[in-house]
């Protein structure tokens, strides 16, 4: 399945802490659970995988947004599996996570979340992000997990499924171009002010070139362009350090080029 960009995803990035109100829509990865989480994991996202049940929902948090809670009943994959309960903020307009229409106190579900911190205003757990960026959630129900799984595969025993998530998460749905050090050439690396980008001609301009955060979000940042339109080089002064990705398009292929900002 293609990718898909909608223009209503625009919230504010979660990593970008310099610039206030900066705008940011994320790449939508895939309407498939694994798909999502073996794209994702293509931008070095770190999932934290449960199996819980949604006991509340609740207004609460600095934006007062809507969070659920969640008894977690087994951990499948966790940094920390002493954590029982937690709490998962909805979209509230300023983030890039899934609305909680989707969950009803009593829900049994499958979640794939990034730790987001210890308890915020009114949230009493550790709260957890849970993505609107792709399928990050499923459902349980009859012994079974349900949902859009991966292509062809919307039922699957709990057991099998748990066994499964190894392989699972390796899925994607684009086909990488090779030879990726001849493609794009990134300097300085690491960059601080201005990261300039060299391409192969060899290999014709991108469809599309972008920059997006370890969370896969796409950031809005000032560019430099050739005579052709081709992006030069880019402006990241503004950015928080840490780990980025310059992406780039060609058809239905993608290639993502790792740098630091310091």
């Amino acid at each position: 399945m293609k990718k898909v960009f909608p223009a209503l995803l625009l919230t504010v990035c979660l990593s970008v802490t310099k610039q206030a109100a900066l705008a940011c829509s994320c790449i939508y990865l895939s309407d498939y659970f694994c798909i999502t989480l073996g794209e994702s994991n293509l931008f070095g996202s770190n999932h934290q995988i449960t199996f819980g049940k949604v006991i509340s929902k609740y207004i609460a948090g600095q934006n007062q947004g809507p969070v659920m809670d969640v008894e977690v009943i087994e951990w499948l994959k966790t940094e920390d599996p002493t954590l029982d309960t937690i709490s998962v903020p909805g979209q509230d307009g300023l983030n890039c996570n899934e609305s909680l229409f989707y969950f009803e106190v009593g829900d049994t579900v499958v979640l794939a979340l990034y730790d987001g911190g210890g308890p915020g205003q009114g949230i009493p757990y550790p709260i957890f992000n849970l993505l609107g960026c792709g399928r990050y959630f499923l459902e349980y129900s009859g012994g079974n997990v349900v949902g859009p799984i991966r292509p062809g595969l919307s039922a699957e025993s709990y057991t099998d499924f748990k066994n499964g998530l190894g392989t699972c998460s390796l899925l994607t749905d684009t086909e990488e171009i090779p030879t990726e050090d001849v493609l794009i050439a990134l300097y300085p690396n690491p960059a601080s002010d201005q990261l300039h980008l060299k391409m192969d001609s060899r290999f014709g301009a991108p469809d599309r070139l972008y920059v997006v955060n370890a969370f896969g979000q796409v950031l809005s940042l000032h560019t430099t362009r050739s005579d052709d339109g081709v992006i030069t080089a880019v402006d990241v002064s503004a950015l928080s350090p840490g780990l980025y990705f310059v992406v780039l398009e060609f058809g239905n292929s993608r290639r993502t080029k790792k740098w630091v900002k310091v």
